[in-house]
């Protein structure tokens, strides 16, 4: 058994990165939410705007511009926090062995 010392620091380093990630996602999913809304808005203000022959098409298109991103933005946020709780469980092993390692 050796010291863990550099690589605790660095699983530390590892998990405020994906922590800071996991945050810089999380702010997407607020900037995806506006985004729908305005879509949403802009929809309801085309109707006023378009033909009726074109009208129906347009807005759909519309509110599909960004139909997939919630659901990415949420997949990539779980893949944050699986990643985070499995650097802490690797984090409490170094700690531990390091501990030991010291105490000899």
């Amino acid at each position: 058994m050796a010291c863990r010392c550099a690589k605790i620091s660095r699983t530390n380093n590892d998990i405020s990165r994906t922590s800071n990630a996991r945050e810089a996602i999380k702010s997407l999913r607020n900037m995806s939410e506006t985004l729908d809304s305005r879509l949403r808005v802009l929809g309801r203000d085309m109707s006023g705007m378009a033909t009726p022959d074109g009208m129906g098409a347009c807005i759909s298109a519309i509110l599909n511009m960004n139909k997939g991103s919630p659901a990415s933005i949420d997949a990539m946020i779980r893949q944050c926090d699986t990643r985070i709780s499995a650097l802490r469980s690797e984090l409490d092993m170094l700690e531990t062995e390091d501990s030991e390692f010291h105490q000899k």
